[in-house]
C-alpha cells in the first residue's frame, strides 16, 4: 500500500524523510524497509539536496547565534544530527541492491523504478541527477550488478578488494556534455574567485597572475555566463582583470593589451547606476570604481590626456560610483600631476548640481533642462582639460545651489517671509550634497595642507553654503529641521586639517566663526565632528600647537555651556543625556559616544602625555555640570593613565559632585562613581606616593573627599584612607 501511494507521488516528502529515520532506526532489515522510498525519484533528488544543505554553514555576520536558545522538548539539535538519515542519503542505499544478498528486494525495486520511469517520461537533454526523470534511470543502472566491477582500493589498513560503479554508455554520453559544461563553469568560477581576491589584496597577485587573468578575461568576454547574476559577476571579473593588469602587469603587458583594457573600462563606465555605490565602500561589486582605479593606474604608467579626459568624465557623471575608487588613487594622481585631484573634485562638484523637476512641468521641458545642465558640466570638464594643458587659467570652484534649513519648532516672521520669497523664486536647481560629500570624503588621504594649500581655498569656497545648509540664518537656540550630515563629516574633516600653521585669529575666521554661527542641535552635531577631527590632527602630530588646540576646544565648550540644553541638564541632574548634547560633551572630554554604546575615551597613554594644557577646561566643565554623564565620561579619561598632575582636577570634580549628590548612594555606589574616584587616586598613590604626603597641598583635599565617601559607604574609600596612613 505504501509503495502504491509513493508511486503516485502523493506523500509529502517531509513525512517520507521522517519515515526513513524511523525505518533505519527500528526496522530489522532496514534495506528492505526503504525499498519504497528509494523507488521515489523525487525523494531521491530532494534527499540529495537536503544532505548538501545540511552541510552548508551560513556566516554569522551579526553574532546572532550567541543569542539562540534551543527550546526544551523531546527533540534536540543533537538528536536530529544523530539520526541515521543524517549520515546516509537515499541514493547511497542504491548500492546495496546491486549485491546478490538483496536480489529479491532488487526485483521489487526494479518494478517500482520502472513504474516511476513510465510515469515521469524520458529525461530532457539538460536533465541531470537533480531531475527525477534522469535520476530514475540512474537508479536502475546503479542497482544492476552488471554495471559493477571489482577493483583494488587503498585503505588505512592497506590495499583491499572493493567494487566500482561503471555507468553504461548511454548514461556517460548523456552526462558528458553536462560534465564538460560544469567543468568549464567551475574553472571560470575559480578564476573569478582568484581575481576577486587579487582585487582586494595586491599581495595575492603577481605579474604572472595578471597575465593569466587577462588571457582568461579575453577568452570568456563574448561567452554567455548562465543567468543574469552569473553574467554580472563575469563582467565585474573581466573589469577587475583589466585593472589588475594595470596594477601588477608591468609596462609590456599594459602596452600589449592597452586597447582591450581601455575598451573594457569604457564599457564599465557606461554600466547601470546602482544606489548602493553611494553607501558601500570598496571596489568589490562596483565596476565603475574599478575602472576608475584602472584608468588612474594607466596614467601612472604613461601620461595620456585621453585617460585624463576619461577620469574627468567619470567624475562629471551624475552617478558618484567612481568616488569609491578615488580614495585608492588620490595620492597616485597627485604624484602624477598635483593638479589632477582638484580638477576631479571640481568636475564632481559641478555634476552634483541638478535641475529641479517643477510640478506641472512637461517632461520634455525637464529633459531639455537636464541636457542643458549636462552641457554645462561638459563645459566644466573642457575648462579643466584646457587648464591642465596650459591653455587657460585655473577654473574657480563651482557654486552649490543654496539649501536653506528651516526651524523644526516654529515659524518666525523673518523665516515666513523668506519662505514666501523662496516660493516666488522657485529655485531651478538643487545640490546633491551626499554625492559631493562622497567625493570630498574619499579625498581625505591627500588632506595635507602644507603640501596642498589649495585645500584652504576649497574650504573657504563652501563655507557660506555649509553655514546656510546647517541653519546659520536661524535663531541661536533654534533647531534646524535637517542638516547635511554626510557633507558635514567630510567638510569638517577637511576644515580641521586646514588649521595647521594658522594663527588664532585666522582659525577664528576660517573655522570657529562658522561653527559658532550654527543654531541649537546643529552646533552640537558639528562640534562633535570637528573637535574629533582636530584631535586626530593634534594628538597624531605636531602640526597644531598647544595654544591653538586649547583655544578651539575652549571656545566651543564655552558656547556649549551657554546652551539651553546644558542649563536643563545641569539643573535636572538627570541620569540620562540629551541626544545631541551627549556626543558633543563627550568629545570635549575626549570620548566617543553613540546612542547604543557607552562613552569611551579615545586617547591612549601617549595621548595623556599631552593632556595637561586641557586640564583647566576639563575642571571648568566638571564643576559646571555635576551630573552622571559628566562624571562617567571624565573618569574614562582619568582612568587611562592616572598622573599626579590630575589630582587638582580629581579633587575639584569630586567636591562638585559631592555638593550636588551629598546623600545619593545610587550615584556614588550604584553607579560606581565613588569606587572609580578612589581607584584613580590609588593608582596615583602607587605611581607617586610623595605627592600625597601629609605636608602636600593635595593631602587636605583628599582627606576631605575620603571622609565624605566613607560616610556614604564607599568601601574603596576606607581602603584608600588606610593606605594613606601607611605613608605618613
Amino acid at each position: 500500500m505504501v509503495a502504491e501511494v509513493i508511486g503516485q507521488g502523493t506523500v509529502p516528502a517531509a513525512y517520507l524523510l521522517v519515515a526513513i529515520d524511523l525505518l533505519l532506526s527500528h526496522w530489522p532489515d532496514s534495506h528492505t524497509a526503504v525499498v519504497p522510498f528509494v523507488a521515489c525519484p523525487e525523494l531521491l533528488c530532494l534527499d540529495r539536496q537536503r544532505v548538501v544543505g545540511d552541510n552548508i554553514q551560513m556566516p554569522d555576520i551579526f553574532g546572532l547565534k550567541e543569542l539562540q536558545q534551543e527550546p526544551a522538548g523531546l527533540v534536540s539539535l543533537e538528536s536530529l544530527k544523530s539520526r541515521p538519515s543524517r549520515r546516509l542519503t537515499l541514493d547511497q542505499l542504491l548500492d546495496f541492491y546491486a549485491m546478490e544478498e538483496y536480489s529479491a528486494d532488487r526485483t521489487v525495486l526494479i518494478d517500482l523504478l520502472q513504474g516511476a520511469a513510465t510515469r515521469l517520461g524520458p529525461p530532457q537533454k539538460q536533465s541531470n541527477l537533480g531531475d527525477p526523470e534522469f535520476m530514475v534511470l540512474h537508479a536502475l543502472n546503479r542497482i544492476d550488478p552488471n554495471h559493477w566491477r571489482k577493483v583494488i582500493v587503498q585503505t588505512a589498513d592497506g590495499p583491499e578488494e572493493g567494487w566500482e560503479y561503471i555507468p553504461p554508455a548511454a548514461e556517460r554520453d548523456h552526462l558528458k556534455p553536462l560534465q564538460d559544461e560544469m567543468q568549464e563553469r567551475n574553472a571560470n568560477a575559480r578564476m573569478e574567485r582568484f581575481i576577486r581576491i587579487a582585487l582586494n589584496d595586491a599581495g595575492r597577485s603577481s605579474k604572472v597572475f595578471a597575465g593569466s587573468a587577462v588571457k582568461w578575461a579575453q577568452e570568456v568576454a563574448n561567452k554567455p555566463a548562465g543567468d543574469e547574476t552569473e553574467q554580472w559577476i563575469r563582467e565585474e571579473a573581466i573589469v577587475s582583470a583589466a585593472m589588475i593588469v594595470t596594477r601588477d602587469g608591468g609596462t609590456d603587458l599594459i602596452a600589449t593589451h592597452g586597447g582591450w583594457i581601455r575598451e573594457t573600462f569604457r564599457r564599465a563606465f557606461k554600466g547601470k547606476h546602482d544606489p548602493a555605490h553611494r553607501m558601500r565602500d570598496g571596489l568589490q561589486y562596483n565596476p565603475i570604481a574599478i575602472a576608475f582605479v584602472g584608468t588612474a593606474l594607466l596614467l601612472k604608467n604613461r601620461f595620456e590626456m585621453a585617460d585624463v579626459r576619461t577620469l574627468l568624465e567619470a567624475a562629471g557623471d551624475d552617478n558618484p560610483a567612481a568616488a569609491q575608487g578615488f580614495s585608492y588613487v588620490a595620492g597616485i594622481l597627485a604624484a602624477v600631476d598635483e593638479r589632477l585631484p582638484r580638477a576631479l573634485l571640481r568636475c564632481a562638484f559641478s555634476a552634483c548640481v541638478h535641475p529641479v523637476q517643477q510640478w506641472g512641468m512637461p517632461e520634455e521641458d525637464h529633459k531639455a533642462r537636464l541636457e542643458a545642465r549636462q552641457r554645462e558640466v561638459t563645459g566644466a570638464i573642457e575648462a579643466e582639460l584646457a587648464w591642465l594643458d596650459g591653455k587657460q587659467d585655473e577654473p574657480a570652484w563651482p557654486a552649490f545651489e543654496p539649501s536653506h534649513a528651516h526651524s523644526r519648532h516654529h515659524y518666525s516672521l523673518s523665516e515666513r517671509r523668506r519662505e514666501l520669497d523662496d516660493l516666488e523664486k522657485r529655485p531651478e536647481h538643487y545640490t546633491d550634497h551626499q554625492a559631493a560629500a562622497l567625493w570630498l570624503g574619499k579625498a581625505a588621504s591627500i588632506f595635507d595642507v602644507a603640501k596642498r594649500p589649495w585645500l584652504r581655498d576649497l574650504a573657504r569656497a563652501y563655507s557660506n553654503w555649509n553655514g546656510v545648509a546647517n541653519g546659520s540664518g536661524l535663531d541661536e537656540e533654534d533647531d534646524p529641521d535637517r542638516i547635511p550630515d554626510e557633507w558635514n563629516r567630510a567638510y569638517f574633516n577637511l576644515l580641521a586639517r586646514c588649521l595647521a600653521g594658522l594663527t588664532i585669529p585666522q582659525i577664528d575666521e576660517l573655522a570657529l566663526g562658522l561653527i559658532l554661527g550654527l543654531p541649537g542641535e546643529a552646533f552640537f552635531d558639528v562640534t562633535t565632528i570637528f573637535v574629533r577631527r582636530v584631535d586626530d590632527v593634534y594628538f597624531n602630530g605636531t602640526d597644531l600647537g598647544d595654544v591653538e588646540a586649547v583655544h578651539i576646544r575652549t571656545t566651543l565648550a564655552r558656547r556649549l555651556l551657554t546652551s539651553r540644553q546644558w542649563e536643563w541638564q545641569r539643573r535636572d541632574l538627570s541620569d540620562s543625556i540629551f541626544t545631541h548634547l551627549g556626543p558633543a560633551l563627550a568629545v570635549l572630554l575626549f570620548n566617543d559616544y553613540g546612542a547604543f554604546l557607552p562613552s569611551k575615551c579615545y586617547l591612549l597613554e601617549k595621548g595623556i602625555d599631552r593632556l595637561p594644557p586641557f586640564l583647566p577646561l576639563l575642571q571648568e566643565l566638571a564643576e559646571s555640570g555635576p551630573f552622571l554623564f559628566m562624571a562617567t565620561t571624565l573618569l574614562n579619561v582619568l582612568e587611562v593613565s592616572p598622573r599626579p598632575a590630575h589630582l587638582p582636577l580629581i579633587f575639584a570634580a569630586a567636591q562638585s559632585w559631592l555638593a550636588a549628590h551629598p546623600d545619593d548612594t545610587e550615584f556614588w555606589i550604584g553607579q560606581a562613581i565613588g569606587r572609580r574616584v578612589c581607584l584613580v587616586i590609588e593608582a596615583i598613590l602607587r605611581l607617586a606616593p610623595n605627592s600625597l604626603l601629609p605636608d602636600q597641598p593635595a593631602r587636605h583635599e583628599i582627606d576631605d573627599v575620603l571622609g565624605k565617601l566613607i560616610r556614604l559607604g564607599v568601601a574603596e574609600a576606607h581602603r584608600l584612607e588606610k593606605a594613606l596612613r601607611e605613608i605618613q
